[in-house]
């Protein structure tokens, strides 16, 4: 199994999802995962023109996900 980040390349508004930690076997299958629960952003996970879906290497100390929104 690998271990995927999907991160939006829109602007994200209130009520949705910027990103998502999946894991899965492969990208396609991440994000199809994705595309399960979605919020006012619609099913827009399988669109590589909308979200960017990144295999991590889990053999180097990372930080995986900050989200953070000020206001």
């Amino acid at each position: 199994m690998n271990v995927y980040l999907l991160h939006r390349l829109d602007s994200v508004g209130y009520d949705e999802y910027e990103a998502k930690v999946i894991v899965a076997r492969t990208d396609y299958e991440a994000r199809l995962l994705a595309n399960v629960k979605t919020a006012d952003e619609g099913p827009i996970w399988t669109d590589p023109t909308k979200v960017v879906c990144a295999n991590l290497d889990l053999h180097v100390a990372r930080v995986v996900l900050e989200s953070f929104k000020a206001g």
